[in-house]
């Protein structure tokens, strides 16, 4: 598998789709693969490696979607409770059911 995950990334970051790339595959007792590809930076000259730091703009809801499915699969979340279980302050918040527009005549 990883032979062709690295194969993969190497295509990626030499066709110039991406500058670099890096694969992490892991499970409670570690890491189990890992490879790196391409540059840090387009016109850079620093290599890639497993332990490089990316900034995660606008990553906020894929990560906590992730983590949500991961409690729905443990039991410990179902996605049709009412949210107050898990976070009571919102247990009260004004819920907007519908707006309606009126139309000023001149």
């Amino acid at each position: 598998m990883s032979a062709s995950i690295a194969a993969l990334l190497g295509q990626a970051t030499e066709s110039g789709g991406v500058p670099g790339a890096v694969f992490l595959l892991g499970d409670a007792a570690g890491v189990i693969s890992e490879t790196a590809a391409g540059q840090r930076a387009q016109k850079g000259s620093a290599a890639m490696t497993a332990d490089t730091v990316f900034w995660l703009a606008s990553m906020t809801k894929p990560i906590v979607s992730v983590a949500a499915m991961q409690l729905v699969e443990a039991g410990k979340l179902a996605l049709d409770e009412p949210i107050a279980r898990v976070l009571p302050e919102l247990a009260d918040r004004p819920v907007l059911e519908g707006v309606v527009f009126r139309r000023r005549l001149h």
